[in-house]
């Protein structure tokens, strides 16, 4: 690769200033052009690994670096960008490995049954419905039947049930967050064909029978 000389480069960088580049606020979803482009340094890059030192230049330049805010713009673009697309078999066992590694790293593995979660459990385990709690993919639903269920019994505080607090107890830090957090889990659980059941923390201490026979219609 031929190397240029810094005053090279300058004289450069001087003769480019304020010429705008063609492809400034294109996209591949609005420009054809972009499109083709994206799709050739797709296929030229599908399958390449890279070296271990490539990989700890990367790292060593990254470091000391914050990750920058993430406009809504963005996170839409991004959204539309994966609409439509389904993830090979492939690609979910290695979302479901990096799962199971973030989960050791931040519980050691050792999740706490909450009374909610025992009282659904115990009106699975009498109509003989086998399961698994807290399994290691996205979003780690509380309680998983095979072969594609996932439910999940929300804390009416932490997850913002609006039926039993005030729209400004929701508004705090924890709710909000896990407001957004609960919507993510939930598109990309049914984007991996997962089928979502979410049911209140006042509704299964209500009447948890009737509840599970109303919404799980196996049971």
């Amino acid at each position: 690769m031929r190397c240029l000389s810094k005053e090279h480069k300058l004289k450069l960088s001087k003769s480019l200033k304020g010429i705008k580049p063609w492809n400034k606020g294109l996209t591949k979803l609005s420009d054809n052009r972009m499109k083709i482009i994206s799709e050739k340094v797709s296929k030229t890059l599908t399958g390449r690994k890279l070296s271990k030192q490539h990989k700890e230049n990367i790292s060593k330049g990254g470091k000391g670096t914050k990750r920058p805010l993430v406009s809504n713009k963005w996170r839409e673009r991004q959204s539309l960008s994966h609409m439509g697309n389904k993830p090979s078999e492939q690609t979910k066992e290695k979302m479901s490995k990096s799962a199971i590694i973030r989960i050791s790293k931040r519980s050691n593995g050792k999740f706490k049954n909450t009374k909610p979660e025992r009282l659904v459990q115990s009106v699975l385990s009498v109509n003989h419905i086998e399961y698994e709690t807290h399994k290691s993919i996205y979003g780690i639903p509380d309680i998983f039947i095979k072969p594609n269920i996932c439910i999940f019994i929300d804390g009416c505080y932490f997850h913002g049930c609006k039926k039993c607090h005030s729209k400004q107890v929701l508004s705090g830090i924890i709710p909000t967050k896990q407001i957004k957090r609960d919507i993510l889990v939930n598109k990309k659980l049914k984007l991996l064909d997962y089928d979502v059941f979410r049911f209140w923390e006042h509704d299964v201490l209500n009447n948890v029978y009737d509840l599970i026979k109303g919404e799980l219609k196996f049971v």
